[in-house]
């Protein structure tokens, strides 16, 4: 069952289980400043983890291991702890619509609570829970677009969610990976909600953004318009699959082609275009001669066809025409050389990476796309005024709770 948890302090753990590496941040929130500081960072390579889920339980809890313990070192904090995030091919997402009678002909916590539950009346698979259920807008006796209902006068409530789902083994891994590490879980977030809260502005919320979460093994998306989420998505590819690409057409090794690519990316410049350098063959020979502009044809084609995959599903979520002003891309693919130019030919609207935004302290190791995902998460655990933590039996009782309309 879900536990009660009090910490002494505000100090929380934020933890990344991506596709490449596993990103560890340890925080606290300054009561002077009410400003988030991060006291410890770490970040390995993956292991026991493809396509955002767990494959290798021992790998998985050896590598979380690892990574918690360095920035518990550099925090010289003990974790307890920790806000996670979820991702794979397996999360699933739909729209699903609320209705309630207001009792006292003004809307109350009561009514929010009843109006949801409604909302969240749809029929899913006994191997599928409900991750979040996200408010898009209330409806007070026809007035639509009502974003904070409560003290509003009217007799009919009603309300437009987004509902994110995934698999419950999934989530249950998780749990089960970190109680083995030592951890509890205060809270599982889908990674580009996550994201969101710590690269997007008001202002991007509120007229429409793609974020593009470019990992290693997946590649997720959240379209957010009106100040919240509106439609969200996972495709089962990933920069991981560029660098597979370099590694058959040069005939060198993964790590070779690893380096290359984080080095060069998509060269953008004709005058650095012919610059030829010698690489490793896979069988340790020295000697083959490359250039720049060879490096980034074999890149070009492979992210063509992974932004191309990115606006069929875009076209699939039926948006409004111009409902998406601009592209923040987050995630290890974002920090690509040439990406955003290339991205923004391609998708002909504004595009930047996304950064961290409103945390201090280590700044130096944060500032990066690829940490948006843990920072979000240490947003997340920061500024939610209701956490509980989760062990392994947490979530039958939450599936329970799901199945009788009591959660």
């Amino acid at each position: 069952m879900y536990m009660k948890f009090k910490k002494k302090n505000k100090t929380v753990v934020a933890l990344d289980l991506g596709s490449a590496y596993i990103t560890t941040l340890i925080g606290e929130k300054d009561p002077e400043s009410n400003e988030i500081v991060v006291l410890g960072v770490s970040q390995i390579p993956s292991i026991g983890i493809r396509r955002g889920m767990i494959v290798n339980m021992d790998d998985a809890i050896s590598g979380v291991r690892q990574a918690v313990a360095q920035a518990e070192q550099m925090a010289g904090h003990e974790a307890q702890s920790a806000c996670v995030n979820i991702s794979g091919a397996h999360i699933e997402s739909f729209a699903s619509y609320g209705v309630a009678a207001i009792r006292n002909r003004e809307v109350t916590p009561a009514d929010l609570e009843r109006v949801m539950e409604g909302a969240r009346a749809v029929v899913i698979p006994a191997d599928r829970e409900i991750l979040h259920l996200l408010p898009r807008e209330y409806i007070v006796d026809g007035q639509e677009g009502v974003k904070e209902p409560i003290g509003i006068a009217g007799v009919r409530l009603e309300t437009r969610v987004h509902i994110i789902t995934g698999a419950l083994a999934c989530s249950q891994n998780i749990v089960k990976c970190l109680n083995r590490c030592g951890l509890m879980v205060d809270d599982i977030v889908f990674s580009p909600l996550a994201a969101a809260k710590a690269v997007l502005t008001k202002d991007e919320a509120d007229l429409g953004v793609l974020l593009i979460d470019f990992g290693g093994g997946v590649t997720e998306l959240g379209v957010f318009r009106g100040g919240s989420i509106a439609h969200s998505a996972v495709l089962p590819i990933g920069h991981g699959q560029i660098t597979a690409d370099l590694a058959a057409g040069l005939r060198i090794t993964i790590q070779t082609a690893e380096e290359l690519k984080c080095r060069f990316g998509l060269d953008t410049d004709p005058f650095t275009s012919r610059e030829r350098f010698e690489i490793v063959m896979n069988d340790g020979r020295d000697g083959k001669v490359v250039s720049r502009a060879i490096i980034s044809d074999l890149i070009a084609p492979r992210l063509e066809e992974h932004f191309r995959a990115v606006i069929e599903q875009v076209n699939a979520m039926s948006l409004p025409k111009d409902s998406i002003y601009g592209v923040v891309l987050v995630g290890g693919g974002a920090n690509l050389n040439g990406i955003v130019e290339f991205a923004e030919r391609f998708f002909k609207a504004p595009v930047r990476r996304g950064l961290p935004q409103s945390i201090s302290g280590l700044t130096q190791f944060i500032d990066n796309a690829q940490f948006a995902v843990a920072s979000g998460l240490l947003v997340h655990s920061l500024t939610c005024s209701k956490r509980s933590t989760i062990g392994i039996k947490g979530y039958l009782g939450s599936l329970l709770k799901r199945v009788s309309g009591l959660d």
